[in-house]
């Protein structure tokens, strides 16, 4: 990545907005009469580069297109010294944790993976176990992995959650060293909303405090003693407990009976959203190029909801209950 201007990026940003789905073409999609009409409106904005799908089934294969070329243009306009890069690196310990998981179960699945990341192609490095080209708090966790995985099995759920800890550690070390933005509110919020659906999902799975103990990450608010002593409690009384400060909101959707975890997912991927929404006019700030890559992502999760609905016949009402702030 070159060192390149917070101006440069966030002009470029400014003109790439314009493309970014409006209301209205989400609206469209939704109203679709079948999932080909749906699939047409994106190609109406060269939703993937222009990607033609001979089967509308097919539509994993163009928004991953979308996400890669995302990804690549945002790789190109990644200011230093902000922690931007936290972003982009997601996608190395996402594919870390499929990648890791095919090799001990020998079942790979490439569908699985998302766009390389900060460190390219990781796969042979797994594979072969050489990690000294990986970050640091990779290479460590893999390692531990490949240790134990000497003596006992490993499960999936144990690889998922060493790699998700570790990558909360590496985006804590990126933002020690950069400059305090939203950015490094977004982190915050995200490792805090990230404990508390792994708090409410273990509850609902009838699991005990120690397994979401096992699950925490650092770098939020929210220390892990608290949550395990709301944990204890119903959702009702955690939520009393909680209702007059910073996460209000965020408990008071787990209270909701049949919906919780979906109302959840919704409320707290919108509060993210906001952040950079209210700072996507900041010229001299990282905000425009993380807003809008995190408004991609969310967009194209949003898009791949709406056609899996539309594809299997689920109602409007049922989609737009779940529909999450828009960036656009």
């Amino acid at each position: 990545m070159d060192n390149i201007s917070l101006e440069f990026s966030n002009g470029r940003i400014k003109c790439l907005e314009r493309n970014l789905l409006t209301q209205d073409k989400i609206t469209r999609m939704i109203d679709s009469v079948d999932l080909n009409e749906a699939v047409r409106i994106l190609a109406e904005v060269n939703y993937g580069g222009g990607l033609v799908l001979e089967n509308p089934r097919l539509f994993d294969k163009l928004l991953l297109q979308e996400e890669e070329e995302t990804c690549k243009l945002v790789l190109t306009l990644v200011p230093k010294g902000y922690g931007m890069e936290c972003f982009i690196l997601s996608n190395d310990f996402h594919n870390a944790k499929a990648l890791y998981k095919a090799k001990v179960t020998g079942i790979s699945n490439s569908s699985a993976l998302r766009p390389n990341g900060l460190y390219g192609d990781i796969s042979a490095a797994i594979e072969g176990g050489n990690y000294a080209a990986l970050p640091e708090t990779m290479a460590k966790v893999l390692t531990d992995l490949d240790e134990k995985a000497l003596t006992e099995a490993l499960s999936p759920r144990e690889i998922d959650l060493k790699i998700d800890k570790a990558y909360f550690e590496e985006v804590a070390a990126i933002l020690k060293k950069s400059k305090k933005t939203v950015i490094a509110s977004y982190f915050s919020l995200l490792a805090d909303y990230t404990n508390i659906r792994a708090m409410a999902r273990c509850k609902v799975c009838g699991l005990g405090v120690k397994d979401f103990e096992d699950c925490f990450v650092t770098g939020g608010k929210l220390s892990c003693k608290t949550l395990s002593e709301l944990f204890e409690m119903s959702v009702n009384d955690a939520y009393e407990k909680m209702r007059y400060g910073d996460f209000a909101r965020a408990f008071e959707t787990l209270t909701h009976e049949k919906s919780a975890l979906v109302d959840f997912e919704k409320f707290s991927e919108s509060e993210l959203i906001k952040l950079f929404k209210k700072e996507k006019a900041d010229m001299f700030s990282p905000a425009p190029v993380a807003g809008y890559y995190v408004g991609k992502m969310s967009e194209i999760k949003t898009v791949r909801l709406i056609l899996v609905c539309v594809n299997n016949g689920v109602s409007k009402e049922e989609i737009y209950r779940r529909l999450k702030e828009n960036y656009a």
